[in-house]
């Protein structure tokens, strides 16, 4: 039997040079990645493959930081202390 473990995080791919409400269309080289902390507003976003990673929230923000999981301890932390 498998077991599935349940993410606090949710994983896309979006499209970063259309503004919100524009219709995209963009190839897979121009999309960047974007993790969302489900029920909060905390987001991590990475804006071109091999870069940095940037975390944000309500009440602010991280600067660039060099891993995921790093990035996305530090919008945990913020977000629920």
């Amino acid at each position: 039997m498998s077991v599935v473990a349940f993410s606090r995080w949710r994983f896309s791919r979006v499209c970063i040079i259309c503004e919100k409400g524009e219709t995209c269309h963009c190839t897979d080289e121009i999309k960047g990645s974007l993790w969302l902390l489900n029920g909060t507003s905390g987001m991590v976003q990475q804006f071109h493959e091999g870069s940095s990673f940037y975390g944000t929230w309500a009440d602010g923000r991280t600067g660039a930081m060099e891993t995921l999981d790093g990035c996305k301890a530090a919008v945990e932390k913020a977000v629920w202390h």
